[in-house]
């Protein structure tokens, strides 16, 4: 109160001295229009002062919406990269598209959107890139009018015809870079890629229409099978938006994007992943049982950081179904930065409990979805929030910073190339009078204020209330934006972490800690870093406090989950969530027909001993049920000491693509001793998205695969295959490091490498097998000691898929010699024993005479 009076009183003297000021200089003030000036100068300060929030409001957008940035720092970046770009070298790649008349008449045609034109949109070209001859299908696209503005500035959709792919990709659009922000979505999207993210591909090019230089362009990958797997990803199908039903996502309709190719192979899985989809759209609980929220919880993080909330629109977002986790993820596409001013809001404003959601937009219209991830007020997602919050830290912290900085370095080359063509502002729906600058301050800026949020989160102290009647302790958060994440520990117990929304309630049961009493209670904001005393916090009596009885929360405790020693019949799948799983030494567990073990979240410690070793088998199918009991062991940390698998197959279960009888998925895995039995699936043991450290594992009369690694990092003792159907070993998109591998009667290759996976291996021993070791598809094969015997074609090499580079094989030493006896593709470097194999077969050639043509068998499922 003395304040504001103090600021009424300032501006009373400030108001009457300048009324004196205009009488005392009346007689001075000889032409009218002088003492006019003075008076408006008085009134339009006088209004100012008096509306300076709403005006700071309503101008700050205005401001943004005009210049790229306010900062020095970031004018003088740009007239230094300006004068660099006429004198440096540039590395942006030159491509050219051919076109007949006939095509360029049609082509135009469809960017006009003219009545007439041929109702097939797509045209015949070529594309081509150095020496390379790509045949290509060319169309118009895009809703906004830059999209069309002209002939030479119009954007293109492109599809490569027959097998070759340009950069890896065979789907993909071309592009002014204005149409996504300039390099802000090259930078955003290798940022996303790096963290895991599904991303597309983006990178800048010249380009030429039959010979004629048009400018800079962005080439962005298209949504396809090639940009899963180079996310290191199994192929799954994506949905979007249909917009013709609008784009608010409780109201709207999905559409599948390669809608042929699914109906034609998996049409299950097709119709099983959108009826997840539309029952999310009236049922929350969806989310959080079918959609994989630490990879949302990352997406948003990386999102709200950098102001790309264009990329949180239903309209833009694209949903992809993880077959091997059978969880949906987001893909980042056309982020976006500045499409509206966001620099007063953060995704969290969503869990507010007065409602407001500072500056929320255009987002605000689709508040149901984003409630989806963050939960309400109420009713707020744990999980998501946690994993969201940590990766808000982990992103803006001053370490990480840098490393931000390093990746917008990265590409001073395209700006530079955009800065030389004089490129204007990208103000949303045209080009502004400005020049476009990349303003690196206001991002950080962001950063910067994000740390402060979270950092005032984990040191406010919330209140504390107190019932001694029943032993309840009520918590409020006052003060802090971002919800705060509490903890308790008492002894060597802990409870789980809880959100305290500011204004909102929760409370904590004493008795959850047995014998604890209030001053051995410590509390933790910052996941147990930290932990201060309950008696010296802010602790008021909970009988002088009613106005603390609202809704509120328990926080619960993590579960035991076990099986004890002797025999367990499971006639029933079982799925475990967030808990601690012991399988005790001489557990037996027979799984009946189809039923499988899941367990997710979770610590799995298998205690098996090499006396009485742990045993899960199938038993007891009968007829009507095709496949037999699995494991699934998800999102885990798992540590198994003598396990014996026995007669498993892969799971019928709905989402899911998964081939293993044994499935590790995205988890820490750490094996003693593992032993497979009469493995009736495709793959023995999956492990996918994982890292595994391991002693020995075993397999035996395995139908088909028996080792099989999809996206994994692998550090493994011995592996020993003994009548294997196919492969022993099987790794695509994996590294690993093995010391000894032994194989014998495999019946179509011993070691087989693919889709860029590296393996080093030290020892590796072969016998009485059809193909020994295959490395293929941009792969990385090196032995130290390679032996084989009764091996009919001991070495093969070759690319399979042709978005991939040519494979590498390098064998210290081989015995006994491998003489010509080997089957390789002329572009690939192969080094035996110091000296390297040549070949003049095409890689198709090669692939001609495998898979059960000449060689090998074909895989059995």
């Amino acid at each position: 109160m003395k304040r504001f009076i103090n600021n009424r009183f300032n501006l009373k003297v400030i108001v009457m001295s300048f009324i004196t000021f205009l009488i005392k200089s009346q007689k001075k003030l000889y032409k009218p229009a002088l003492f006019i000036f003075y008076v408006q100068i008085l009134l339009v300060s006088l209004f100012y002062f008096h509306n300076k929030g709403h005006i700071n409001k309503k101008l700050k957008p205005v401001i943004y919406n005009t210049f790229d940035s306010l900062y020095i720092q970031d004018y003088i970046g740009y007239f230094k990269d300006l004068i660099l770009s006429f004198n440096f070298n540039n590395k942006i790649e030159r491509i050219d598209i051919q076109l007949d008349f006939e095509n360029i008449v049609g082509l135009d045609c469809t960017r006009k959107q003219e009545l007439g034109c041929k109702n097939d949109p797509w045209l015949k070209g070529n594309l081509l890139e150095g020496d390379i001859n790509y045949p290509i299908k060319i169309r118009s696209k895009g809703d906004r009018r830059l999209h069309r503005e002209s002939f030479k500035s119009m954007s293109y959709k492109i599809d490569i015809r027959g097998e070759q792919r340009y950069k890896g990709m065979e789907e993909f659009s071309i592009q002014m870079p204005i149409i996504r922000n300039y390099t802000y979505e090259l930078y955003a999207s290798n940022l996303l890629r790096k963290a895991g993210i599904i991303s597309p591909r983006n990178h800048y090019v010249k380009l030429f229409l039959n010979g004629e230089y048009l400018g800079i362009r962005h080439v962005e990958e298209g949504f396809a099978r090639e940009l899963i797997e180079s996310n290191k990803k199994r192929f799954g199908p994506i949905f979007s938006i249909d917009e013709e039903y609008g784009d608010v996502y409780e109201n709207t309709i999905f559409k599948p994007l390669n809608k042929n190719y699914w109906i034609n192979n998996n049409s299950n899985l097709l119709s099983e992943s959108l009826s997840v989809l539309e029952a999310s759209r009236s049922n929350p609980e969806i989310i959080k049982t079918h959609f994989d929220l630490d990879k949302w919880a990352k997406y948003f993080a990386y999102v709200d950081s950098l102001k790309l909330f264009h990329a949180t629109r239903p309209g833009n977002l694209k949903f992809y179904l993880n077959p091997s986790s059978g969880k949906f993820e987001p893909i980042f596409f056309d982020g976006h930065l500045g499409m509206g001013y966001f620099d007063n809001f953060h995704l969290s404003d969503y869990l507010l409990m007065d409602g407001s959601k500072p500056d929320c937009r255009w987002t605000c219209t689709n508040e149901y979805f984003y409630r989806l991830f963050t939960g309400t007020p109420e009713n707020p997602n744990l999980k998501f929030y946690e994993s969201y919050k940590e990766y808000l830290k982990e992103i803006v912290s001053k370490d990480n910073r840098g490393n931000l900085k390093n990746e917008w370095n990265e590409l001073s080359n395209e700006r530079r190339s955009i800065y030389r063509e004089f490129s204007g502002k990208d103000s949303m729906w045209n080009k502004g009078l400005l020049p476009h600058i990349s303003a690196w301050k206001p991002l950080e800026k962001r950063l910067i204020e994000i740390e402060n949020l979270i950092y005032e989160s984990e040191t406010k102290e919330p209140n504390f209330s107190y019932d001694s009647q029943k032993n309840i302790i009520y918590i409020k958060n006052n003060y802090s934006r971002f919800p705060q994440l509490i903890g308790f520990k008492c002894g060597n117990y802990k409870s789980e972490k809880n959100i305290l929304i500011k204004g909102g309630i929760t409370k904590f049961k004493l008795d959850n800690f047995g014998n604890c009493n209030l001053n051995q209670l410590l509390y933790t904001l910052d996941n147990f870093k930290n932990t201060k005393e309950f008696k010296s916090s802010n602790l008021t009596n909970f009988s002088f406090d009613k106005e603390l009885i609202n809704p509120i929360r328990n926080l619960p405790i993590k579960k035991t989950f076990e099986f004890i020693s002797g025999d367990h019949k499971l006639s029933n799948s079982i799925n475990i969530f967030n808990s601690n799983v012991i399988f005790h030494s001489g557990s037996s567990i027979c799984l009946e027909n189809d039923s499988y073990i899941n367990i997710e979240n979770s610590n799995i410690d298998i205690r098996g001993t090499e006396k009485n070793p742990v045993e899960i088998s199938a038993c007891n199918i009968k007829k009507e049920y095709a496949n037999g009991g699995s494991l699934i062991f998800q999102d885990s940390n798992i540590k198994i000491s003598n396990l014996n698998l026995n007669n498993l197959n892969a799971p019928n279960k709905r989402l899911r693509i998964l081939y293993g009888g044994a499935n590790f998925i995205n988890s820490e895995i750490n094996i003693d001793k593992l032993r497979i039995v009469s493995s009736n699936s495709e793959d023995a043991i999956n492990f996918i998205d994982s890292n595994l450290e391991a002693n020995y594992l075993e397999f035996i009369n395995s139908q088909s695969d028996a080792l099989d690694s999809d996206f994994s990092n692998l550090n493994i003792n011995r592996v020993k295959c003994s009548n294997v159907g196919n492969d022993c070993v099987d790794f695509s998109f994996s590294l690993a490091k093995i010391n000894q591998i032994e194989s014998y009667l495999t019946g179509d290759k011993s070691i087989s490498l693919g889709e860029a996976s590296i393996l080093k291996a030290k020892n590796v021993n072969l016998k009485d097998g059809e193909i020994g070791i295959v490395s293929k598809d941009y792969s990385k094969l090196n032995i130290k000691n390679y032996a084989f015997s009764n091996i009919r074609l001991p070495i093969a090499s070759f690319v399979k898929k042709p978005e991939f580079q040519s494979p590498e094989l390098f064998i210290e030493n081989i015995k006994p010699n491998l003489g010509n006896n080997y089957l390789i593709g002329k572009d690939v470097k192969a080094i035996i024993s110091g000296k390297k194999l040549t070949s003049d077969l095409l890689s198709s050639e090669v692939e001609d005479k495998l898979y059960g043509n000449f060689y090998g068998t074909k895989t059995q499922r």
